[in-house]
């Protein structure tokens, strides 16, 4: 490929001529537009976050939950599962069911 003294005219010219073309408008105009799009899911996400704040604040938040045991031991295996597995997955032995702390009510 031979380029020529004045250089290529037009874009058609030089991609005819099977010369490297660098698009780098399209380049530009995808980050100035994935920059708009990241700065509109930031607001909306913002104001979101702090209007679920506000409805906490006004109503209250949820009590937390009751404490329970993060997990059990198997008494053949002595590996440990989730407090509410029935059976132990090292073993395949039954696990005894998990109590639940009472409530005392007055």
């Amino acid at each position: 490929m031979t380029v020529p003294e004045t250089g290529f005219q037009t874009l058609q010219a030089a991609q005819e001529a099977g010369a490297v073309t660098l698009y780098y408008g399209q380049f530009f105009n995808s980050c100035i537009t994935l920059l708009i799009v990241a700065i509109a899911m930031f607001a909306i996400i913002r104001s979101v976050n702090k209007l679920d704040q506000e409805l906490d604040e006004a109503f209250g938040e949820e009590p937390p939950p009751p404490e329970e045991p993060a997990d059990k031991k198997c008494e053949y295996c002595r590996s440990t599962s989730h407090f509410k597995a029935i059976r132990c997955p090292h073993c395949t032995s039954e696990l005894t069911p998990p109590q639940r702390p009472t409530s005392q009510m007055e």
